[in-house]
């Protein structure tokens, strides 16, 4: 079958088929995302804009391949993210923030799980998609970074910042011990950013004599697609000296490590996730810059 036609519609058609007769069909996508362009993101707001250039350190992300469907930008306070609606779930969520913002009385048991009020109920995921999935609603942008209020506290439990994650050994394991590396890592220099998202990777797709283009996902009730892996970047400025970055990524899986886990195993240079998503996470640095800061492994302080 080699219509191009053909071969993006079998995905949605086998996803509907499988839909009532297990919980997680398996459905391949294109690797990493389709080349075709998606409507242009209305214009966000002069407030949106400017939580756009607090947040994102080198100006907004940019898709190179966007997936299909809409891909809106959401900007808050605490953070700007881009929502699939063909997955469900932000690209990425990239926050901005100093040491003295992680202080302060956000109270996440005060905190509950709602669907993103900024986006078309076609297009966003609900609380009850997780429901009995076997997934936990795991949150890319930890609440732990938003204490500064109770109100940005309550906004990192919309839906939109959620992805489906291994809950044993991951979200409540490895995850959040690198949330918290993470965090600890802004609050020493002093200010920083964090951008994070899932990953559709396939490593076969590394290998030439095994490479197909497609990467099969498995779909929480044919409606949220489930990452293979997560990427986490992290940014610091410390003040006097040259700005540094350091990026994870780990396999939605269980890991059987503690917090004191050796997070150097899960450093890749931020080129290495950009290639393998399709996302250009800093487009405003200069040649030199990115050279220093993408194109090596970081390093964990």
């Amino acid at each position: 079958m080699n219509h191009p036609l053909l071969q993006r519609l079998l995905p949605l058609a086998l996803c509907a088929a499988l839909a009532g007769c297990q919980s997680h069909p398996i459905v391949a996508v294109p690797s990493p995302y389709r080349a075709d362009r998606t409507e242009a993101q209305a214009g966000l707001t002069p407030q949106e804009r400017a939580w756009v250039e607090k947040n994102c350190y080198m100006g907004e992300p940019r898709l190179d391949n966007p997936p299909d469907g809409r891909n809106r930008v959401v900007s808050r306070a605490g953070y700007t993210l881009q929502h699939s609606s063909l997955y469900r779930q932000a690209l990425w969520v990239a926050e901005g923030f100093t040491a003295a913002e992680l202080k302060g009385p956000g109270d996440r048991d005060k905190s509950k799980f709602e669907a993103d009020p900024a986006l078309p109920v076609a297009e966003r995921s609900e609380v009850r998609d997780y429901n009995s999935s076997g997934y936990d609603r795991g949150h890319l942008a930890p609440a732990g970074d938003f204490n500064r209020s109770q109100r940005a506290t309550d906004e990192s439990f919309y839906m939109s910042n959620m992805s489906p994650q291994v809950g044993p050994d991951f979200n409540r394991a490895i995850w959040r011990y690198l949330e918290d590396k993470a965090r600890d890592l802004v609050a020493a220099a002093g200010r920083g950013y964090i951008v994070t998202g899932p990953m559709f990777y396939d490593p076969e797709e590394e290998d030439p004599t095994k490479a197909d283009g497609l990467v099969p996902l498995k779909w929480v009730k044919s409606r949220v697609a489930v990452p293979t892996h997560y990427y986490k970047i992290v940014v610091t400025q410390r003040a006097g000296q040259p700005v540094q970055c350091v990026a994870f990524v780990l396999e939605n899986r269980r890991y059987k490590l503690g917090a004191n886990a050796d997070f150097s195993q899960f450093i890749k240079p931020v080129d290495w996730v950009e290639k393998r998503t399709s996302i250009n996470f800093m487009p405003g640095l200069l040649p030199a810059e990115e050279a220093r800061l993408e194109r090596r492994p970081g390093k964990v302080e």
